[in-house]
């Protein structure tokens, strides 16, 4: 489509007007006899078109007029404020910066807070603790403890009979596949805190209305109860300590059972315990949730 300018230039335009075009070459306007249109005429090269050729005047007029772009990598931050100020953000780290298309100036400061060092600023934040459950709250009593433990292992044979079972079904081999199912269990039952609710109960857990904290009140993370169950395949090995082979269950019962806060083997390993559900547990969870997040993308 023809700019306003350049068609506005062309009606201005009479027989015998020269156009310096870009390139410095003459360009005589002409009208033809028989359709009485203008067109343009090079005297250098002895071309004729109907189109005006372009000159430095025109080029800065469709310049002008074209809708500004944004720059690549930047938001749709402004502040009337600071109107030359422009805010991108930096590929690698993620994080914000301004730069004064005036001045050439680029900060990571924004304009309103020039002097605000952002990295210590993050730092700080990233110190900020989560909510947490105040010591005085209780710990659970091992019997819910254990019958959650009972759903678990319940949950998790289920999951390595249907493991084996796919196994079974793909290589055709009884061994192998009891060999799975004892595997994935003892798998599925090591990582069941660690699998749901971003990593921080089990599904008999939460069925029997229980949580884990650590011992700061925070919710756990991922490696908070990876660690509490990490030691639960020594069982396995407790086989061959006749005649003391229950030397280790009878060790995390009596800790569970005789400790302050009653906490097992694995809890003081990751530095938990066990508590009923705290009526803000899910206003707890999802603050987990969004710091979570938060870090992710700063990776």
């Amino acid at each position: 489509m023809m700019d306003a300018k350049v068609a506005g230039a062309i009606a201005n335009d009479k027989e015998g007007d020269v156009i310096v075009d870009r390139a410095g070459d003459r360009w005589v306007a002409k009208v033809d006899a028989d359709t009485g249109v203008l067109f343009y005429y090079n005297e250098k090269s002895w071309e004729s078109r109907n189109e005006r050729p372009l000159t430095t005047e025109s080029v800065a007029d469709i310049a002008a007029a074209l809708p500004a772009r944004k720059p690549e990598y930047a938001t749709d931050w402004s502040d009337p404020k600071y109107p030359d100020w422009i805010q991108y953000i930096e590929f690698q780290s993620k994080r914000a910066y301004y730069h004064n298309t005036a001045t050439g100036e680029t900060t990571w400061a924004p304009p309103d807070q020039p002097d605000l060092d952002v990295f210590k600023k993050e730092i700080e934040d990233s110190q900020q603790t989560l909510m947490t459950v105040p010591d005085s709250v209780p710990s659970a009593a091992p019997g819910r403890r254990f019958l959650a433990g009972i759903v678990d292992a319940g949950a998790s044979f289920a999951a390595g009979c249907a493991f084996g079972t796919l196994v079974y079904l793909d290589i055709g081999n009884l061994m192998g596949a009891g060999a799975s199912v004892s595997l994935s269990a003892w798998t599925f039952f090591v990582c069941r805190d660690m699998i749901f609710e971003r990593g921080t109960r089990s599904p008999g857990k939460r069925l029997l209305k229980l949580e884990i904290v650590r011992t700061d009140g925070q919710l756990p993370s991922r490696w908070n109860t990876l660690f509490r169950q990490i030691y639960l395949p020594v069982y396995l090995g407790s086989a061959f300590l006749m005649p003391y082979i229950f030397v280790f269950s009878a060790a995390d019962l009596g800790a569970m059972l005789f400790t302050a806060k009653r906490q097992r083997l694995g809890d003081f390993i990751a530095q938990t315990r066990v508590i009923d559900e705290q009526p803000d547990r899910q206003v707890r969870l999802d603050e987990k949730a969004r710091v979570d997040d938060e870090d992710d993308a700063k990776e």
